[in-house]
């Protein structure tokens, strides 16, 4: 009996050093996965934390691309308002008026006026100041370079030099005007006016 109670005893004292043993295995492989796990955990904050801050980064870039947008668009509207104040401008520029008939209905039209002189004597016929451009023709001063006049005699009431235009007759009758510097002829005035005698 007490050989058969040493062998169980030390059959059983054999099982618990094994198992001791596994016990501690257990628990080593336990400890080495908390430590795992929280140097994980550590990790997975620290990403958190750097996400945090990309979010924070992202918004606030959000926020300048939202700003810049608004100023391009600011920018846009500002470059076509001044584009279209330019063309315009061009177009002011670009445009003259004239009036071609007989000195009396130019007259009546409001359109000259005469100045000066004695007695009726020596009397120049000028552009009326406040003459309404209704009763002008507008022209394009680019485009439009002879103006007709098919008369015995005419006299330009208006002031333009010389040298920038030239008279083109046939049969002893002007027949048109023809503007040959635009920039010289429209200088002086954006108005002509032709008074003519048939």
């Amino acid at each position: 009996l007490i050989d058969d109670a040493n062998s169980k005893i030390a059959s059983l004292s054999s099982q618990l050093e094994n198992s001791t043993f596994e016990l501690n295995a257990f628990k080593k492989r336990v400890q080495n996965m908390k430590t795992d796990l929280q140097s994980r955990e550590t990790a997975i904050a620290k990403l958190q934390e750097e996400i945090e801050m990309k979010d924070t980064q992202i918004a606030e870039l959000n926020t300048e691309v939202n700003s810049l947008v608004t100023r391009v668009q600011l920018q846009t509207e500002t470059i076509e308002v001044q584009n279209q104040e330019l063309v315009e401008r061009e177009n002011d520029l670009n445009t003259a008026y004239f009036a071609v008939d007989t000195e009396r209905k130019l007259r009546d039209e409001g359109l000259i006026t005469k100045e000066g002189g004695f007695l009726w004597i020596g009397r120049t016929t000028e552009l009326q100041s406040d003459a309404a451009q209704t009763k002008f023709t507008e022209v394009d001063i680019q485009n439009t370079k002879k103006f007709y006049v098919d008369s015995d005699k005419m006299e330009i009431v208006t002031e333009h030099p010389s040298d920038s235009y030239k008279l083109v007759g046939e049969e002893g009758k002007v027949k048109y005007l023809e503007v040959t510097d635009p920039a010289k002829f429209w200088k002086i005035s954006k108005y002509l006016v032709i008074s003519v005698r048939s």
